[in-house]
């Protein structure tokens, strides 16, 4: 569902982006997806690192109604409003790994100067971040955003999606619901589940449980 909102936003994104930015269509169109790869990265480092009220809070400043949804909220913050969601979001912690990874990877990628990777980001992200806290919230069914409705926009049930849904729906008052979620969403990712992600899985269970930990070697 990511790659759907990401293409049928990427037009809208890489216009105002060619316009505002200093940079060309094409750069601009590139940079589209490499923000989708950061987003999904910054968010399953953020749970798998403990910090899913982080992933909340990031996602729900931007949920808005009507066609668009948070996706036009973060547009009227870029175009002045101070009281818009993109600038409670630019302050989430969640937020800034993300962006400082998007900047990477147009410096790296893309050969974009710094100065403007930076502007690229501060306008791309909060589009981008909108669009998915929107279907997020509509995923989740009137229930605001959850666990269950961010899966969906990021892909699914299995694999990573999986491990990531099951470390959110654990619930922090309880890790051994945690662990068993976040193994049950390895143990149905298969060969889809990432060494490096189900290394910082284990090392993620080993904090929430405790001396218990080590039975996770």
């Amino acid at each position: 569902m990511l790659d759907s909102l990401l293409d049928g936003m990427k037009g809208q994104v890489a216009s105002a982006l060619a316009e505002k930015a200093g940079i060309d269509l094409g750069q601009a169109e590139q940079a589209v997806p490499l923000a989708g790869e950061s987003i999904k990265e910054g968010i399953m480092g953020a749970v798998t690192g403990g910090d899913s009220a982080g992933v909340m809070g990031m996602l729900s400043s931007l949920t808005g109604g009507g066609d668009g949804g948070g996706a036009m909220g973060a547009l009227a913050g870029l175009a002045g409003d101070s009281g818009g969601g993109a600038g409670g979001m630019m302050k989430n912690m969640v937020f800034s790994g993300i962006a400082q990874n998007f900047i990477g990877k147009l410096t790296g990628q893309l050969g974009i100067p710094a100065g403007i990777a930076s502007t690229v980001s501060s306008m791309a992200l909060p589009m981008i971040m909108g669009k998915i806290s929107g279907a997020a919230n509509d995923a989740s069914e009137g229930e605001g955003i959850n666990a269950a409705g961010l899966m969906k926009v990021l892909g699914g049930g299995g694999g990573a999606a999986g491990l990531l849904g099951g470390l959110m729906g654990g619930g922090g008052d309880n890790p051994l619901d945690a662990a068993k979620g976040a193994l049950g969403g390895l143990m149905g990712g298969g060969n889809d589940a990432a060494g490096d992600i189900a290394d910082k899985a284990k090392d993620a269970l080993k904090d929430k449980l405790g001396g218990l930990g080590g039975l996770l070697g």
